[in-house]
């Protein structure tokens, strides 16, 4: 074995950072999750893609943490990323059921209001992905600037503010009515993760960051009220990505990522 020279050190210690895959998580040449990869919702039992559900992993308090970047170790449990279901699992105490059957704590701590604090979570990641879209050239907003890019056929996504009018978003859909249309983030969330005032209509060129997008925004319809699925249009996904350096730097809760799950979990996820 030759002499440990500074580079190989340097390799070493970059590669010792990878987050390890979950166990049963098959992933490609890029490190993406295949899509055969789903994941078992603990209240209905459905089997869906990890990015229509939210993972929860235990801290080191024998608290709930929600690991919506799927990036913490630890054994994790998935939820359909659903309100009513989020409150549900509450309800009925399925998350220590979960636990308690690999050895975790009976009665973990749940977070007062854990769906409302998913929303806002939720809300702050679509926002982040929705910033690294504008700062990358992929986004454009203003209605006339919107209307230009969709008669050019540049753009793969369509942005309504939730809580804007109705007449200048039909004078848009007929110009390409089959477009993924998005209508999660308010006026204010729009405008703050764009860098501009009053943006009520965005859009979005096709690629990996509007893919990302599309995903956090359709976890986001599950918690708003009065919002479903059908606020984001048939998102494609083939983007599917695991969790990045900068997904990793995304706006999760801090509180909560910076407690690390219990040492010596192996992460095993059902």
């Amino acid at each position: 074995m030759g002499p440990v020279t500074e580079r190989s050190q340097r390799l070493t210690t970059t590669s010792d950072r990878r987050p390890v895959p979950a166990k049963g998580r098959r992933r490609n040449e890029t490190g993406d999750e295949g899509e055969d990869s789903l994941r078992r919702c603990i209240s209905t039992g459905e089997s869906l893609p990890p990015e229509r559900l939210i993972r929860f992993v235990i801290g080191p308090d024998d608290g709930l943490v929600p690991d919506l970047g799927r990036e913490l170790p630890g054994r994790g449990v998935w939820l359909k990323a659903k309100r009513e279901v989020v409150e549900d699992a509450v309800r009925r105490k399925l998350f220590g059921r979960a636990f308690a059957r690999a050895g975790g704590p009976a009665n973990p701590s749940v977070p007062d209001g854990l769906a409302d604090l998913l929303e806002s979570l939720l809300a702050r990641r679509a926002a982040h992905w929705l910033g690294l879209t504008r700062r990358a050239g992929g986004a454009t907003a203003g209605f006339e600037k919107v209307r230009e890019a969709i008669s050019k056929g540049e753009i793969s996504v369509l942005i309504q503010a939730s809580d804007g009018g109705a007449d200048g978003l039909r004078k848009l859909r007929r110009i390409k009515p089959d477009l993924q249309l998005v209508e999660t983030l308010t006026c204010a969330e729009l405008s703050l993760a764009l860098g501009r005032e009053n943006v009520v209509h965005a859009a979005l060129q096709p690629g990996r960051l509007a893919a990302r997008f599309l995903g956090e925004a359709r976890r986001l319809a599950g918690f708003r009220v009065n919002m479903d699925e059908s606020a984001v249009g048939a998102a494609d996904l083939d983007a599917r990505s695991a969790t990045t350096e900068t997904d990793a730097a995304c706006v999760d809760a801090s509180e909560f990522t910076r407690a690390a799950p219990h040492a010596g979990q192996g992460r095993t996820d059902e």
